[in-house]
């Protein structure tokens, strides 16, 4: 692995994160630049980015044969021991395991279900309370009361 892509890795990582419950040891924080909240590395003159987690996984553990999943559901963490090697049937055990997926699946836009966004959302929740209310994505709620 190249010294430069470990070096930068390095300078943007803060290992004193948060302990989650479930979780032995600390998130290692990613400082640097995010994708979709996942720690994003530049990488080469070409402009690509890889994410932060995978970089980490392969300089602890070597190259990944699939995807590289979270055990403390972070995003932002870089810590290699939350990190495991998996693919998308794993991650989405995981997902059911740990009871993540709060969205409920193909909930459809509704003039009821809009007009209980606006309402909440008048109250002064946030996008991201609303969708944990109601059982959507932040991303739907936001969208729904801009259509």
């Amino acid at each position: 692995m190249d010294q430069i892509l470990q070096d930068s890795f390095w300078e943007r990582v803060d290992p004193n994160g948060k302990l989650l419950p479930h979780m032995d040891t600390p998130c290692w924080r990613w400082l640097g630049s995010k994708t979709n909240g996942y720690g994003a590395v530049p990488a080469g003159v070409a402009k690509k980015w890889l994410y932060a987690h995978r970089l980490s996984f392969e300089i602890h553990n070597g190259p990944p044969a699939g995807l590289v999943c979270h055990r403390c559901d972070n995003r932002e963490c870089c810590n290699p021991e939350h990190l495991y090697d998996g693919d998308h049937s794993s991650n989405m055990q995981d997902v059911v395991e740990r009871n993540k997926n709060r969205v409920v699946p193909n909930l459809k836009r509704t003039p009821a279900l809009v007009s209980r966004v606006k309402e909440l959302k008048e109250k002064g929740l946030t996008y991201r309370a609303i969708g944990r209310e109601l059982g959507i994505s932040d991303v739907s709620a936001r969208n729904w009361i801009l259509k």
